[in-house]
């Protein structure tokens, strides 16, 4: 495959043509899992976070230029959202 080629496959498959944007692989998964305790919590974490971010869009609250998604595990690798595990009953 020539170098063009690939380079466009690259970016299409990144949802950037331009090649202007975010690498696929940004954040990384060994970034984001630093951030929670195992790929279950921050699949859970990445999920609750993008609901957030697409009710408040279809309100109009804020507007996006990135999907939810990647907001989201961009927002975790950042530190700005973080799991809070629920206390068990009768421990304080």
């Amino acid at each position: 495959m020539p170098a063009t080629e690939e380079r466009l496959t690259r970016l299409y498959f990144a949802g950037n043509l331009e090649g202007v944007g975010v690498p696929i692989n940004d954040p990384s998964l060994d970034e984001l899992l630093d951030k929670a305790d195992s790929r279950y919590a921050l699949v859970v974490m990445a999920a609750r976070r993008a609901r957030m971010l697409t009710d408040k869009g279809n309100l109009g609250v804020i507007q996006r230029s990135e999907k939810p998604v990647s907001t989201a595990l961009r927002e975790i690798a950042q530190g700005k959202i973080r799991a809070r595990r629920p206390s068990a009953p009768g421990r304080q």
